[in-house]
Formats: C-alpha cells, sequence, structure tokens
C-alpha cells in the first residue's frame, strides 16, 4: 500500500520537476529558436516574393524593346541565381531550428520525465531499505 501511495504522487512530483529543468535550462533555447524561425520564414518569404514572376502574355515589341527585355533577363538572372542562394542559406537555417525544437519536443515529453521518473524510483528504492 505504501509503495503505490508513494508511485501516486511519484508522477506530480515528476511533472514538477520536469517543468522546473525546463524552465531553468530549456525554455530560453526554444524561445530562441522559435523567435529566430519566424524572422527566418519571413524573410524567406519575401526573398521569395521578390522573385520575378513570368507573365505569359504575346506582345509585339520592336527590337530595341526585344533587346531591352533580353538585358533586363539577364539581370534578372543573375539576381535570380543570388536570390536562389540566399533562400538555400535560409532554408539551411530554418531546418536547424526545426531540429532545435524537434530535440526540445523530445527531450521536454520524453527523456527529461523518464529519467527524472527513474531517479524518483530509485531514491524511493534506497529509501525504502
Amino acid at each position: 500500500m505504501l509503495l503505490a501511495l508513494l508511485l501516486n504522487l511519484a508522477v506530480p512530483v515528476v511533472a514538477t520537476l520536469s517543468n522546473q529543468v525546463f524552465e531553468g535550462f530549456i525554455k530560453e533555447k526554444q524561445q530562441t529558436s522559435i523567435s529566430a524561425l519566424e524572422s527566418e520564414s519571413e524573410e524567406f518569404r519575401q526573398i521569395e516574393q521578390s522573385l520575378p514572376s513570368k507573365e505569359s502574355g504575346v506582345e509585339e515589341r520592336s527590337w530595341r524593346e526585344e533587346i531591352s527585355a533580353l538585358i533586363g533577363e539577364v539581370r534578372d538572372s543573375l539576381n535570380f541565381r543570388t536570390k536562389i542562394q540566399q533562400l538555400k542559406v535560409k532554408s539551411e537555417r530554418i531546418a536547424e531550428h526545426i531540429i532545435a525544437l524537434i530535440v526540445i519536443f523530445v527531450l521536454q515529453t520524453i527523456v527529461l520525465p523518464l529519467t527524472l521518473f527513474w531517479l524518483l524510483l530509485r531514491l524511493i528504492g534506497r529509501i525504502g531499505r
């Protein structure tokens, strides 16, 4: 009966300890990753929106307009490569922040509670001897 009572009290104790460890050590990293993810995502959207879109329409233009458009397309192509490189860098950073948040989630919901529960059971076992 005493063992059942101790196990019944172990769950709230583990939850409280887990929350304290999260608040003390992990929460700051989580908030940093979330805010960085939001800013990187916004910058990603801005770069994506600044990319030129090809309108489908047939226009009749003079040869000067054609050459001018061709030069503009070459300039846009060079700018496009720069934008693609920026998008690659941003997507890598976003992936890093997502992985950090996944690790934090696993630590907070699985590893930390199980570890604390195991430590509490060992402590109860030593006290019971």
